[in-house]
C-alpha cells in the first residue's frame, strides 16, 4: 500500500478539515470491502467512481442509508475529497498524479511492482513540490 500526502502544517489542516469526504476509485470486490470498512469505522460521506457507472451505482445503493451519504461521481469530482483510495485495477500512477496535483491525499492499494515504484517516485515529487 502506498500513501501520498503533502507535508502537513497548520495551514494545511484547515484545508483538509474543510473536505472530510473520502473518495473510492473502483467498485469491485476491493472497493466494496473498503466502503463497508469505512462505514463501520464511522465515515459518513463517501464518493465512489468506477469505469462501469452501473456497478458504482449498485454499490452505492447497497450501502446507502439515512446515516451516511455515498455519492456516485465522475472522477473529476474526486478533487473535492480530502483523501482518495485507489482500489481499481492497476496502473494507479496516472490517477494518483492527477489527484496529487489537485492537492488530494492518495492511498493506493496497487500490488504491481512497477506501478508501486512509479507511485513511490510520485510521492517524492509530491513532497518536494509542496
Amino acid at each position: 500500500m502506498s500513501i501520498f500526502s503533502s507535508k502537513t502544517n497548520r495551514n494545511d489542516c484547515s484545508r483538509i478539515m474543510s473536505r472530510p469526504c473520502i473518495g473510492v476509485v473502483g467498485a469491485g470486490v476491493t472497493g466494496a470491502r473498503l466502503i463497508a470498512q469505512l462505514l463501520a469505522l464511522g465515515q459518513t460521506e463517501l464518493y465512489v467512481t468506477d469505469t462501469n457507472n452501473s456497478t458504482a451505482r449498485q454499490l452505492a445503493s447497497l450501502y446507502q442509508s439515512s446515516h451516511n451519504a455515498i455519492d456516485v461521481v465522475d472522477e473529476s469530482e474526486l478533487s473535492q475529497c480530502s483523501v482518495v483510495v485507489l482500489a481499481h485495477a492497476t496502473p494507479h500512477v496516472s490517477a494518483a498524479r492527477s489527484l496529487v496535483e489537485a492537492g488530494v491525499n492518495v492511498v493506493s492499494i496497487s500490488d504491481d511492482l512497477n506501478d508501486t515504484i512509479n507511485l513511490l517516485d510520485l510521492h517524492e515529487n509530491a513532497v518536494l513540490s509542496r
